[in-house]
């Protein structure tokens, strides 16, 4: 879709739309895929391989057991205007992917085959559905960037926007403009630094600025402003323009509160809260840093993630100043080994409290278990214990206890909170 011209500004994985996300991203439209049927079909055949002994030099023929596969994807997507629901693009997919594996036996190929498959069939189901919503109209526009090459203000500024840093730019602009040295041309470039970051009713108004303070300036004259105007009022009608509201989104600053602690885990609840806040970070989200929110806590008494219960949301928002707080609840974080029994839990709730709304903004509670059973042999199952506590003691000696699955404890939870893609 980004190839195509749109701009991907949140996604999440969730059954359901949840209003309070999307009066918050404002989007100009939704895009719904559903995964409805995903099927891999095996088939067993033996081939005979032929290879030389090193030593002897003598050909050694052996039966080799291989693994055919066949993947099969089918779906759909719906691409829809926001809010008013309107049908912009349907289509259905059904993508395959074959392939074969050498084995041991039929669950270790599969496993070994669609690890690489997989990513191969969704790219290709990718395909298939956008094809189905139409390609994007492109027009392209041209304009002008005056620059003054009699001051160096003016030479930095046309730099800095040429590289895309449009901000700050514009202070250099603003400045020439407040010293008296800058002119219309300089409002128009920052007529164009607001346009270039979809600030449209803004650039509007300071083009036609701009444009009355040139007056019969024959530089003027070469400007289109009555084609600039009109692609300008377009994209707002659009709801282009909506995309700042996506930015004031993540730009909001959150909180991750000390976790309270239901279990004997020293480590666990506070490797979990670090892991939470490196993923919103990496997710676009303007955090404050841990460290930042624990000390304004302890000055008004608040030290660990219990004590919260106590006290208000409001209060934990203005002396971190954040305009959302995460809370985390960790009620399970165990490592079982009975023998031939292990089992790993991580379970808890998180919930965020938004300060604008004043209200509670969203909750998850997925929990993550992992069992493994051996009950062949006793020396398997002495076996299978000595794993599970030489793998405890390994975690625990890296300071990451259970860590596959508090990794995917955040994971599956924070995957219903809107999450901004990888920006390349």
């Amino acid at each position: 879709v980004e190839k195509q011209g749109g701009e991907i500004i949140a996604y999440r994985v969730a059954e359901k739309t949840h209003r309070p996300f999307l009066e918050g991203l404002g989007p100009s439209g939704i895009l719904r895929i559903s995964l409805s049927t995903l099927t891999i079909d095996q088939k067993k055949h033996v081939k005979e391989v032929i290879s030389k002994d090193p030593k002897t030099k003598k050909e050694i023929k052996r039966k080799v057991e291989y693994w055919q596969h066949k993947a099969t994807l089918q779906g759909s997507l719906r691409f829809f205007s926001y809010p008013e629901s309107n049908t912009l693009g349907n289509s259905s997919f059904m993508a395959s992917h074959s392939g074969e594996v050498q084995g041991k036996n039929g669950g270790e190929a599969k496993r070994k085959w669609a690890k690489k498959a997989l990513p191969k069939l969704l790219q290709k189901a990718a395909q298939q559905a956008v094809k189905g919503i139409g390609r994007t109209t492109v027009v392209t526009r041209s304009r002008s960037l005056f620059i003054d090459k009699e001051d160096p203000r003016s030479k930095q500024a046309a730099k800095l926007a040429r590289s895309g840093q449009w901000e700050a730019a514009s202070a250099l602009w603003i400045g020439r403009l407040e010293s008296e040295r800058g002119n219309w041309r300089d409002q128009a470039n920052l007529a164009l630094a607001s346009e270039r970051v979809r600030l449209y009713g803004e650039a509007k108004r300071i083009y036609d600025e701009a444009r009355q303070a040139a007056g019969p300036d024959p530089d003027a004259a070469k400007i289109p402003w009555a084609e600039i105007q009109t692609d300008l009022e377009t994209v707002s009608g659009l709801g282009i323009g909506r995309a700042q509201t996506a930015r004031d989104w993540f730009a909001a600053p959150i909180a991750v509160l000390p976790f309270s602690d239901q279990t004997t885990s020293v480590k666990g609840p506070e490797m979990i809260r670090g892991m939470i806040w490196q993923m919103l970070s990496e997710s676009g989200y303007t955090m404050i840093p841990l460290e930042d929110s624990d000390r304004a806590l302890r000055m008004h008494g608040y030290s660990q993630g219990g004590q919260l219960r106590k006290g208000k949301p409001k209060l934990f928002s203005r002396w971190t100043k954040a305009a959302r707080i995460l809370y985390g609840d960790i009620t399970e974080f165990r490592n079982i080994m009975l023998g031939v029994y292990g089992k790993r839990i991580v379970a808890g709730s998180l919930k965020v409290w938004d300060a604008k709304t004043m209200r509670w903004l969203w909750k998850a509670d997925r929990p993550v278990v992992n069992q493994s059973a051996t009950l062949s042999s006793e020396a398997a199952a002495n076996k299978s214990l000595s794993n599970q506590i030489g793998r405890a003691f390994f975690e625990n000696w890296m300071g990451k206890p259970l860590g596959p699955e508090s990794k995917d404890f955040v994971r599956i939870n924070l995957e219903t909170f809107p999450l901004r893609p990888p920006r390349k």
